[in-house]
């Protein structure tokens, strides 16, 4: 896994993701929602790389659920998981998490820092496969709350910036005997907030579009939709 880290001054680094916990301990049901929510973190490396740290979502007393962690790879390879899905790189599994100060030995550190230096992240990804489609999807949080903020054709490619999406805009470019649709998201006439998303690749040719679960058949102007042969796309984080 890697990650967009934002911090509380508007800035923001890049890590490999380590692990990722929440503890509910709860037993009212609502409390149970709430720890659920703010009790997820990510063990990341801090900014200056030299130590690993606990990095909450949704950390508590924020007034809105802004994620101060953006999973841009989601790859869990060499992972131990529980059945919640909650768990470390292998090397790390025997570390306790939960500890108020993380423990682990000079060796496990510099085993985390070795993989982080060893990453090459780049901002704009080309979408090749499957793995490329999922890894977008994650970091744009399935394009849930998303808007089109701007949209245009220049020549061959279709430049859209989306905005709303949870911590982040993101822009991306489809190139290609491009098209498009999105008069069903004309703020003008209806609703433009997206609540969900699908991209898929079909015979070469790939589609983003503002429902979940499609199929290239389903695909009318019904729907807002793009489509091209090449895909790109740059996480923005937000400030």
């Amino acid at each position: 896994m890697y990650a967009i880290v934002r911090n509380a001054d508007s800035t923001y680094y890049t890590s490999t993701v380590f692990g990722y916990f929440c503890k509910v301990t709860a037993t009212d049901d609502y409390e149970q929602y709430l720890e659920s929510i703010h009790n997820q973190f990510y063990l990341v490396l801090n900014e200056k790389k030299d130590c690993l740290v606990k990095k909450y979502v949704f950390p508590q007393g924020s007034k809105y659920l802004d994620p101060k962690i953006l999973i841009v790879d989601a790859d869990q390879r060499n992972w131990v998981l529980d059945e919640a899905n909650h768990g470390c790189v292998d090397f790390l599994h025997e570390v306790d998490a939960y500890s108020a100060e993380l423990k682990l030995d000079s060796s496990m550190l510099k085993k985390c820092i070795a993989i982080d230096a060893a990453q090459n992240y780049q901002e704009i990804v080309e979408v090749n496969d499957d793995s490329d489609i999922a890894n977008l999807l994650w970091a744009a949080g399935g394009f849930h709350d998303a808007y089109i903020k701007k949209c245009e054709r220049n020549g061959d490619v279709v430049h859209v910036l989306l905005d709303g999406i949870w911590g982040c805009q993101i822009e991306l470019w489809f190139e290609g005997s491009p098209d498009f649709c999105i008069d069903s998201r004309d703020p003008e006439y209806d609703d433009p907030t997206w609540y969900g998303a699908t991209v898929l690749r079909a015979k070469g040719v790939f589609y983003l579009v503002d429902d979940e679960d499609m199929k290239v058949e389903d695909i009318t102007d019904k729907y807002c939709w793009f489509r091209g042969n090449h895909l790109k796309y740059h996480v923005i984080p937000d400030p």
